[in-house]
């Protein structure tokens, strides 16, 4: 604990998944701090970036920010909620995380503000 009792809080989101994948879901830290954000800004407006370079960034993105998940591989053990993890998955899959995780960061904080 900090000198004067307090700590930047951090942001978590649980995301459920639907459609091939619904009953999956994932919790990820979604309170960027902005030098997160302005990164993660520079990675969504780059256009010239190869397949691979993309692919490699949205696993960085989402091997940082998440925090746990309720997946499992094809004989339904469990995968680690990391790298392993993320390189186990199928494409479609880690597409889907990557694009309903961005729908989650930067919304507004549910706590308002104190009066």
């Amino acid at each position: 604990m900090s000198k004067n009792g307090r700590r930047m809080p951090i942001r978590m989101a649980t995301v459920d998944l639907n459609g091939d994948y619904d009953g999956w879901n994932f919790t990820a830290r979604v309170g960027l701090k902005m030098g997160e954000y302005t990164a993660l800004m520079d990675f969504v407006d780059r256009g010239d970036a190869s397949l691979r370079d993309n692919l490699n960034e949205m696993k960085k993105i989402l091997v940082r920010q998440l925090v746990s998940w309720n997946f499992v591989d094809e004989d339904g053990n469990g995968l680690p909620a990391d790298e392993v993890g993320i390189d186990a998955l199928p494409l479609d899959l880690l597409s889907l995380c990557f694009t309903s995780l961005m729908g989650v960061i930067g919304k507004a904080p549910l706590a308002s503000a104190a009066s």
